[in-house]
């Protein structure tokens, strides 16, 4: 199964055509920009779960447990949102 971004940034969509006084058409695809801004938001986010990471791995590292368990704790949060 491919990533989730990639499929998003791949989606396409129906590019529509409205001259005055005809009946819309079909003028081929487009990417849909809906999906490549939630891409982007996916993105964004994967970075920022990254950074938290390396910083408990740094407070574990320096042996700060209570900021450890802090940042596991948001780490925890953060995965369990839909």
């Amino acid at each position: 199964m491919s990533d989730i971004v990639e499929r998003l940034r791949a989606r396409q969509v129906t590019n529509w055509v409205h001259a005055t006084g005809q009946t819309p058409r079909a003028s081929g695809k487009r990417t849909d920009p809906l999906c490549a801004a939630a891409a982007d938001e996916i993105e964004r986010l994967r970075a920022e779960v990254a950074q938290l990471r390396d910083f408990v791995e740094h407070v574990r590292r320096n042996g700060s447990t209570h900021l450890a368990g802090m940042a596991i704790a948001v780490l925890a949060a953060l995965e369990q949102k839909p």
